[in-house]
């Protein structure tokens, strides 16, 4: 049986033309075909941004770098140069590595430009970070603190450098401080009982310390009281200690405004402000109240049992209006959403 010829004539007269044989041209104008092919798929997609395109303040990416990199930029343009570089949303090697080598300049106010612009950098800038955090220079390790927050749960690792900043009784409160809310911010939602039980503990532990002492933690106690519920449903085991401090509240000294007259003659914040034959002061005691109660409402139905004290504060007339104001909030809070969450679920009916 013959075999019919499938060569179209189109095929057959272009290979004469070229004299060449109908198949070797076929095979020819294939891999033609496919080497383009190839070609195009190592192409740069015109829609990935390239590092000439990113543009910051109205220069190219490449012109900051260079700014940084170069010895003949005075240091104001260095500074510059690397918030600028900071401003860039989005992970980049070149960005990271400049940046990082900056942070270990000798110029202060570059290193800190360089370490706040890190906040973009993904994991890849925590271990540069990190070193910051044992600097003897407290500017720079609430900056890099700051920056590891912002990173989130890409600073992971930097947890237990967190952790022995907020136990170490010897740093700075305002260090310490700073390091809670940077914890809270990179667990949030999801730490693990090991780190809460050490913030409870080191809450506890405040707690008891000599009322003449308020001043010099207490800061520090309410970012912890703040961070808590922030934590995850673990940091639920420190709502009885919550609570006990809404019970029996340290009680340190007043203190007294040095100008005379009535808050709101003063222009000044009247909400926290009581008054009696002394003088205008503040009483600490209202505003870590205020702090707890905003925490236990934060919790929702998890702080059921704390209802009781809180109707007692929101009906207490010795307490400043904020204050039962704030406890009623949290009842309905604590109250209403547990009502949610325990009502029966509705099922349509056709």
């Amino acid at each position: 049986m013959a075999i019919p010829n499938t060569r179209s004539p189109m095929r057959a007269s272009m290979a004469q033309a070229a004299g060449l044989a109908p198949g070797i041209l076929f095979l020819t104008v294939t891999l033609a075909m496919t080497a383009a092919a190839s070609l195009n798929s190592l192409a740069v997609d015109p829609t990935t941004p390239s590092t000439q395109e990113h543009v910051i303040d109205g220069k190219p990416l490449d012109y900051w770098l260079r700014t940084l990199q170069s010895s003949d930029s005075d240091a104001k343009s260095h500074r510059a140069a690397a918030t600028a570089l900071g401003k860039l949303q989005a992970e980049n090697a070149q960005v990271l590595e400049t940046l990082s080598s900056c942070v270990r300049s000798g110029d202060r106010w570059l290193r800190l430009a360089a370490i706040l612009g890190l906040k973009h950098q993904g994991s890849a800038a925590v271990p540069v970070l990190r070193e910051q955090l044992g600097s003897a220079d407290q500017n720079i390790q609430v900056a890099a603190l700051k920056t590891l927050g912002q990173l989130g749960p890409s600073a992971i690792s930097a947890l237990p450098d967190m952790l022995k900043l907020i136990e170490d009784e010897k740093e700075f409160v305002y260090i310490r401080q700073n390091a809670v809310q940077c914890l809270a911010a990179i667990e949030s939602g999801q730490s693990a009982q090991t780190t809460i039980d050490r913030l409870h503990a080191l809450l506890r532990n405040e707690q008891n310390k000599p009322a003449e002492d308020y001043w010099k933690h207490a800061i520090l106690r309410h970012r912890i009281v703040g961070a808590l519920p922030r934590l995850g449903p673990h940091a639920e085991v420190a709502i009885p200690t919550l609570i006990e401090m809404l019970e029996h509240p340290v009680r340190p000294e007043k203190r007294y405004l040095k100008t005379r007259g009535a808050p709101s003659a003063l222009g000044l914040a009247t909400p926290i402000l009581r008054q009696d034959d002394k003088g205008t002061y503040t009483d600490p005691s209202d505003i870590e109240t205020m702090y707890v109660i905003g925490s236990l409402a934060e919790f929702g139905p998890a702080a059921n049992e704390a209802l009781p004290i809180l109707r007692q504060l929101s009906k207490d007339p010795a307490m400043l209006a904020a204050t039962r104001e704030m406890a009623s909030k949290a009842i309905e809070r604590i109250a209403e959403t547990k009502v949610k969450t325990d009502a029966p679920e509705r099922r349509l009916t056709p």
